[in-house]
């Protein structure tokens, strides 16, 4: 199995494990963007959950600006780091940057 494939096994559960929680959570209290940020940001750890995340979402998207001309697309990991999150977005990445390293 070649590195980039591999690389697309955490970027599916990089989506899967986290809109799972995100979907459980929007139905039991439906789309209630106060009450999601408050439980986002309920306690000290949760706060650095989110500083932690969000600080490596930006890395992530600077990066792939950074490294755009190694890369056969640049807009996938930035659309996935923003709809879903950095845990598929950073994958994502590696696997475009390593596929746009070497032939397919």
């Amino acid at each position: 199995m070649r590195l980039s494939q591999i690389y697309l096994v955490p970027c599916v559960l990089g989506f899967l494990l986290p809109y799972a929680e995100f979907v459980t959570w929007i139905a039991g209290n439906g789309l209630d963007i106060p009450a999601l940020f408050d439980a986002m940001l309920v306690n000290g750890i949760a706060r650095f959950f989110v500083w932690d995340v969000a600080l490596s979402a930006i890395v992530a998207i600077v990066a792939t600006i950074a490294w755009r001309e190694r890369l056969p697309a640049e807009w996938p990991p930035i659309v996935v780091t923003l709809l879903v999150g950095v845990s598929p977005g950073l994958p994502l990445l590696l696997y475009l940057a390593e596929r746009g390293r070497r032939p397919a």
